[in-house]
């Protein structure tokens, strides 16, 4: 992909800038935002905002109306919030769906969430061109670029880019919209069931159903996303003394929380709040294993590594559903890892030794039978390479050794 220089993990010796300028003392202002679509075909029906304490709704010309709340947002230092991961999927559709030609649809869909484009204020070009883009009233509109479940929209006047960002408010709080909405506000309650799958045939020709259901929940929604924005803010502001400058994700808002921090404990945040420094092991391996070995070493405990296990078990179709996650899982696992700063590497052929206090990392032919109903080895697709598999049948992979007791 053009415009970046790659490097590698190994490498990396610090990371993480922790810039001081990362919090205001003067709060944000927010749009609240709530769309609906048609759950059968996943059509965009409908988009609701909530400003300044107004609601107002469309029902068609989503990308112009998107485009006046982005102009808006940009020239009134407003953020546009909005509740969940589906809704920033829904809105990037919108643009690839005037899209003309396919490679501008292929290159959007593998820039999305990955890269961003980059504008040159000195040569009024782009260095990196955005993920996607449409013309509206003789500008250019688009998605800059997007983080998790935030999109950063731009729109070009002349030779300028502005530039704001719309934040998916979810991931600042535990639990669904509904129960973080009751458990705050009076004023909040859900209307029916029916108004977050909508017949849109009724909300055409039943006006008590399209405003007393559809409509009202819609603006409650919008309502509630706008609010809860408001809430966060203000919590982080009666903890820490400032605002935070973005909402992006948890630990955008901890970095805003640092620095608050740093002021308030009289520290400069110039020279304390500089790169956070990583141990570096890599000249040790290198010297222990070699040059060879050691990248040989680097490339199997890469290889090995398995991401989540998303899979559908058994398909079907149910009338209701409901997912579960284990909160701070991450952190969970990360604090029982072994630190391997004095630690011994070896390598070897044959049967696997089991490390004490340690990992033994496995290269080698393994044979999955059809039958296997759960394979945490993950490999390349052979053809779709970006995406792994865990395949079946006879072919080489490389995993840890509690995979292969697992697998046994």
């Amino acid at each position: 992909m053009d415009g970046r220089e790659i490097k590698h993990v190994a490498l990396i010796k610090t990371f993480g800038m922790l810039s001081p300028n990362k919090t205001t003392d003067e709060p944000m202002e927010f749009i609240g935002l709530d769309l609906e679509t048609n759950h059968i075909t996943g059509e965009l029906m409908l988009l609701g905002f909530w400003e300044d304490g107004k609601y107002k709704h469309y029902i068609d010309h989503f990308l112009s109306i998107l485009y006046t709340y982005v102009r808006k947002s940009i020239y009134d230092n407003k953020r546009i919030v909005w509740w969940n991961r589906l809704d920033p999927f829904i809105i990037f559709k919108q643009f690839l769906l005037i899209q003309k030609e396919p490679a501008d649809i292929q290159r959007a869909m593998e820039y999305y969430g990955k890269i961003g484009g980059v504008w040159d204020k000195k040569e009024k070009g782009w260095i990196v061109k955005p993920v996607i883009s449409v013309n509206i009233n003789g500008h250019e509109f688009g998605i800059l670029h997007s983080i998790r479940s935030s999109i950063q929209f731009y729109i070009k006047d002349g030779d300028e880019v502005k530039k704001t960002w719309a934040y998916d408010i979810a991931g600042m709080y535990q639990s669904g919209l509904e129960k973080e909405a009751t458990s705050r506000f009076d004023w909040y309650s859900k209307v029916d069931k029916s108004a977050h799958l909508v017949n849109w045939l009724d909300f055409a020709t039943d006006k008590h159903y399209r405003e007393e259901i559809v409509l009202k929940s819609n603006m409650f929604d919008a309502r509630a996303v706008h609010d809860l924005a408001i809430a966060t803010i203000t919590e982080f502001y009666n903890a820490f003394g400032a605002y935070p400058k973005n909402l992006i994700s948890q630990g955008s808002l901890a970095r805003s929380a640092l620095m608050a921090q740093l002021d308030n404990l009289k520290l400069d945040a110039n020279e304390h709040g500089k790169r956070i420094g990583m141990e570096y092991h890599m000249d040790h391996i290198v010297n222990m294993l070699g040059p060879k070995k050691a990248k040989d070493f680097f490339a199997l405990v890469t290889e090995a590594y398995s991401a989540g296990y998303i899979e559908a078990i058994r398909f079907g179709h149910a009338d209701k559903g409901a997912y579960a996650d284990i909160a701070s899982a991450y952190p969970a696992i990360i604090v029982k890892l072994y630190d391997l700063k004095d630690a011994d590497y070896s390598d070897g052929t044959g049967t696997p030794e089991r490390a004490k206090y340690g990992y033994t990392f496995i290269r080698g032919y393994i044979n999955a039978p059809k039958h296997l109903k759960f394979n945490p080895i993950t490999i390349k697709h052979p053809v779709h390479t970006s995406t792994n598999i865990r395949a079946s049948g006879y072919y080489k992979a490389s995993y840890t050794i509690e995979e292969r007791d697992f697998m046994e």
